[in-house]
């Protein structure tokens, strides 16, 4: 009978061991398994904000672009309008030029009377 005492004690006592290293074992799965979802939802957030990021980079390269043929039609046209301008100034000079002296050769052309030669 004091053997098995002595066996059921042995027993006994490994068998609170491996209680109390199950209850390790399960707080240290526990940890884990906190440590994990923490780092599930840090990946996630870190994820929403790359696409916000993203999201954003797009619209200002949308904007950028707008803006870009914007300022390439403006300087069509006022490349447009320098010269229609410079075909107007020139027009005006050209009414509003004296006539050459007389005796010099001219220009000649439609419109334009030259005089007699007496050669």
């Amino acid at each position: 009978a004091s053997e098995c005492a002595a066996e059921v004690a042995k027993l006994q006592a490994k068998a609170e061991g491996a209680s109390r290293a199950e209850a390790e074992a399960l707080g240290s799965l526990a940890e884990a398994r906190a440590a994990a979802q923490e780092a599930c939802a840090s990946r996630d957030r870190a994820e929403a904000e790359a696409l916000r990021m993203a999201q954003t980079l797009r619209s200002e390269a949308a904007r950028a672009g707008e803006a870009e043929a914007r300022a390439e039609a403006q300087a069509l046209e006022a490349r447009r309008f320098q010269a229609a301008l410079a075909a107007v100034n020139s027009a005006l000079f050209s009414a509003h030029a004296p006539p050459p002296p007389l005796g010099s050769p001219g220009p000649s052309g439609p419109g334009r009377v030259q005089p007699p030669s007496y050669s």
